[in-house]
């Protein structure tokens, strides 16, 4: 999207922008944000986590990189029984690992955060229970986006 046709759909009464790709998305609304256009920073935020759509495991790490509490727990309500399997167990990979790699990625409050929160809840409310060595799903990350919080980690 180039600076002109965003000036020009964020210009008129009902401004919405087209389909964006993940890094276009995140550049601009860090633009936003640091120009400190409040009129544009939902539309910028709605954008990103479209392009996210179908990637919440994906916008959690960016929410976590972003400290936006609300858009982790938007990712957590969006996860479900596919995307989980196709991330975390996969025929190549060793679920336990995949599982530490991706809370890697997450900003250290994130992290801390989920592991608390999954020790915290029912055995298996933060949607994981080990059987063997695969992961098994449960479909409980709406009510565990609910409770997610970070108070005591940031």
């Amino acid at each position: 999207m180039s600076e002109q046709s965003f000036y020009t759909s964020s210009c008129s009464s009902h401004p919405c922008l087209p389909a964006l790709k993940t890094e276009q998305a995140t550049a601009l609304l860090d633009f936003v944000e640091f120009a400190i256009c409040d009129d544009f920073i939902d539309l910028a935020r709605t954008s990103l986590i479209n392009s996210l759509e179908k990637q919440p495991l994906e916008l959690l790490v960016v929410a976590s990189r972003r400290n936006d509490l609300d858009m982790a727990k938007q990712a957590l309500r969006q996860i479900d029984e596919v995307m989980f399997n196709q991330l975390f167990n996969a025929p190549s990979v060793h679920p336990e690992l995949a599982v530490k790699e991706y809370l890697r990625r997450l900003t250290r409050p994130y992290h801390l955060a989920i592991l608390d929160a999954a020790s915290t809840q029912a055995e298996d409310a933060f949607g994981v229970r080990v059987l063997g060595s695969q992961l098994i799903f449960t479909n409980d990350w709406s009510s565990f986006a609910d409770t997610f919080s970070l108070d005591q980690f940031t």
